[in-house]
């Protein structure tokens, strides 16, 4: 089993340092609040960096990679 750090990693997008990490937790927690999700602890930790290990940060993370893939291909 891969720990969340090195999934993290494999699929961690570069811009300006931490910047578009921060940008994909907050697009998360922006949808998840967009659908009546209103566990507010839940989403304050998201926007912290507390829940990066969680199917919700690690599915968009894939997704900006693949999107990021897609992008330098064209």
């Amino acid at each position: 089993m891969t720990d969340s750090t090195t999934v993290l990693h494999m699929f961690s997008p570069r811009r300006d340092g931490m910047d578009r990490i921060n940008d994909i937790r907050d697009a998360v927690a922006r949808a998840l609040e967009a659908r009546g999700f209103d566990n507010r602890k839940f989403i304050g930790e998201l926007r912290a960096g507390q829940r990066d290990d969680g199917p919700y940060m690690i599915g968009a993370l894939a997704c900006a990679t693949l999107a990021k893939i897609d992008i330098i291909a064209e």
